[in-house]
């Protein structure tokens, strides 16, 4: 079983990054909501995962595309 050491996640650079606004309290209430604790949890998400989980069409593209460039 692979164990992912877990570090908290600065998740307002994280949304800074990806030209999600600071003020965005939606976005974040889902990170939340859903446990999304980590980066990694968008490696393996697909924008219709993302939009499944209740995330906007823009934020899903924006979460899902820009994770490579991390």
């Amino acid at each position: 079983m692979l164990h992912v050491r877990w570090n908290p996640f600065p998740w307002k650079p994280f949304l800074r990054v990806f030209h999600i606004p600071r003020n965005n309290n939606q976005t974040q209430s889902h990170l939340i909501f859903h446990g999304i604790t980590h980066w990694i949890f968008f490696r393996s998400s697909t924008e219709q995962s993302m939009l499944d989980l209740g995330f906007k069409v823009g934020v899903a593209c924006l979460l899902c595309k820009g994770i490579p460039c991390l």
